[in-house]
């Protein structure tokens, strides 16, 4: 196969972009579908094409030979495959979605996101991934900050943050090409993890630049905060790319060379804490801490866009702590819970999306009863919600039994401790969200609303079955993992179509799913076989035979789903939840002053030449006194 193949992958999606802004909104769209056919199309295309290569090398002012080297990986072609899977559904959801009434410009920046997207799986130089790297930033922000006041504050917001990760990454870069001379990621994670030997300070600086750089793209703590504004004010159909896709980037930088070089690392070079590398065992705690962190502000989280963000933070959470395990079992659960994240959170995303564009709500407390009027939206958001809960026979129960596998044999009780109540109190918030938006009494002012129109209720359909497949075949998904695994050193994983081993147990999806069938099954025919049924009113049901307008309260205010968890919360009085906030709005203030400071002397010429003169003295007694 011709490696052009590559580089059409990258140029196409940018090059029908950039036409794109010139085309009506609509036509824009079907573009963007026809694009997104013609990238899923070319990455299977290139499942039996390991290690093809394009490669353009030049020279860059006194920097001698640059690369911009793409070539097809386990890992790569992996991440691409998943990704396209999942954008292609949101694709044909966002095509009902953009009609005449809710069509964004959104499409053209999409598009070029898409090959940035690509790039970034594909690059195997450090010249082509920040190229890449920083495409992605600028077109999200674009699609992110659409325009309107709060949407262009979260995008700038979700920038900043990034900016600064984007930065640390830029210096362990340049560092990385100072000391090995090359600009190939795979010779310089070879030579970093090398370096831990002989130049461990500067080996440990280069690697938590990088570091630093994609914990602030995943969410991970401390950068745990953008997510629930980007997700929040970005429009409703990217929302379920952000989730899914977007948030992922970092977790790919993390098992693209973070978690190599360590795994690679020769032993006794560093200390070691419950079998791995103290900076891996710090990561699962920095992982750890943001599970719970997501999963507690959801639960108090009225808005449900909101909610499902943070529930994402939580889910970063998990797959952090996977890959801290630095192992076989604990590389592919990350790999595992990454894909079936891509398809759960989008699934719910996209539920919600077709909720509000069908109400143009987002609160919850507005809604409710919407299951009697939106089934397939409804049967969508349950099995997300399940999947995402970690409850058999989904998808999100076999990558979580594999974390906890992971986290067990290497002995991380306390660590797993932690994400078990992170899992647990998933439930909390996400049955909440079920309850208050699809269940309950149905708004008389929402009588009348239809299903989501064909596409996008056809998409989530597609979305159901793909979270149904990996639970009950999770060898769909795990077969690819071995490959991945071996390009890396670590030892193979047990699995086969329907079953897996982990370090205490196996498990079959197939035999879990039959009796989780039956036992429905057998509730189902109870249910036909009980007593006769009497239908009622839903309000009649739902006030228990009171007449709430004694109490001079209409339909509109019966439900009760506003700060639902509110008695509970003093539990978490003393969790410094706002803490992280504060400090980065106190940073933000202070850069504020500092900026209308200068902007002051500045438009003041006199103060301009009377700060110069200052200056110019200040350098001048500095030096006589040295």
């Amino acid at each position: 196969m011709s490696p052009l193949f590559l580089l059409l992958l990258v140029v196409m999606p940018v090059g029908f972009g950039l036409v794109s802004l010139a085309l009506p909104k609509r036509l824009s769209w079907f573009l963007f579908f026809f694009v997104n056919i013609l990238v899923l199309g070319v990455v299977f295309k290139l499942k039996s094409s390991t290690g093809l290569t394009w490669d353009l090398k030049f020279n860059l002012f006194s920097t001698g030979a640059v690369s911009l080297k793409l070539a097809v990986t386990h890992l790569g072609w992996f991440f691409l495959a998943i990704s396209s899977v999942a954008t292609i559904l949101f694709s044909m959801f966002s095509l009902d979605f953009n009609d005449r009434k809710h069509a964004t410009f959104a499409a053209p920046f999409w598009m070029i996101l898409i090959g940035a997207t690509n790039g970034i799986f594909l690059s195997q130089s450090w010249i082509a991934f920040f190229f890449a790297w920083e495409l992605m930033s600028w077109t999200s922000l674009l699609i992110i900050g659409h325009g309107k006041t709060p949407s262009f504050k979260a995008g700038i917001y979700y920038y900043a943050l990034s900016f600064f990760g984007t930065m640390a990454m830029m210096a362990g870069i340049w560092l990385l090409y100072h000391r090995t001379g090359s600009w190939d990621i795979a010779t310089t994670t070879l030579r970093i993890a090398a370096d831990f030997t002989t130049h461990r300070s500067f080996a440990m600086t280069v690697t938590a630049l990088f570091a630093v750089g994609f914990l602030a793209k995943s969410a991970l703590f401390p950068f745990h905060m953008w997510p629930q504004m980007a997700h929040a004010e970005a429009p409703d159909d990217f929302s379920a790319y952000l989730s899914g896709i977007m948030i992922k980037y970092g977790i790919y930088g993390l098992a693209l060379f973070v978690i190599p070089v360590f795994a690679m690392t020769p032993k006794g070079t560093m200390k070691i804490i419950s079998g791995v590398p103290w900076p891996m065992y710090a990561l699962a705690w920095i992982s750890a801490i943001t599970s719970v962190i997501g999963t507690v502000m959801a639960i108090f989280t009225n808005d449900m866009k909101r909610l499902m963000a943070w529930s994402t933070v939580a889910n970063v959470g998990y797959i952090g702590v996977a890959l801290s395990t630095n192992s076989s079992l604990g590389y592919a659960a990350a790999l595992f819970h990454t894909a079936n994240h891509m398809i759960f959170k989008g699934s719910i995303f996209a539920a919600l999306a077709a909720v509000k564009f069908r109400t143009g709500e987002r609160e919850m407390h507005k809604l409710g009863g919407l299951a009697y009027v939106m089934p397939i939206t409804f049967m969508t958001f349950l099995l997300g919600i399940i999947a995402a809960a970690g409850i058999p026979p989904l998808s999100g129960f076999n990558s979580k039994w594999m974390i906890f596998q992971a986290l067990f044999e290497k002995k991380m009780v306390f660590v797993a401790t932690v994400i078990f109540f992170s899992s647990t109190g998933a439930f909390l918030y996400l049955f909440r969200a079920l309850h208050t938006v699809f269940l309950g009494q149905l708004s008389p002012r929402f009588r009348h609303v239809k299903e989501a129109p064909m596409l996008m209720s056809f998409s989530m359909i597609i979305l159901m079955i793909l979270m149904l497949i990996p639970g009950i075949f999770p060898g769909t998904v795990t077969g690819f993992f071995n490959n991945i695994l071996a390009s890396f050193g670590f030892a193979p994983i047990k699995t086969t179509l329907n079953s897996m081993t982990g370090s205490t147990a196996s498990i079959n999806g197939t035999v879990i799913a039959a009796v989780f069938g039956l036992a429905v099954l057998i509730v189902f025919i109870m249910f036909l076989l009980g007593a006769r049924q009497h239908k009622v009113a839903m309000m009649d049901n739902y006030t228990c035979g009171e007449d709430p307008e004694d109490w001079k309260v209409g339909p509109e205010r019966y439900h009760y789903g506003y700060d639902f968890y509110q008695p509970i919360k003093p539990l978490f009085a003393w969790m410094p939840l706002g803490a992280v906030e504060k400090l980065y709005e106190t940073l933000r203030r202070s850069i504020e002053r500092f900026g209308n400071l200068v902007s002051s002397i500045s438009a003041d010429g006199s103060r301009l030449g009377w700060t110069f003169v200052i200056g110019i003295l200040i350098i001048i007694v500095t030096g006589v006194m040295k």
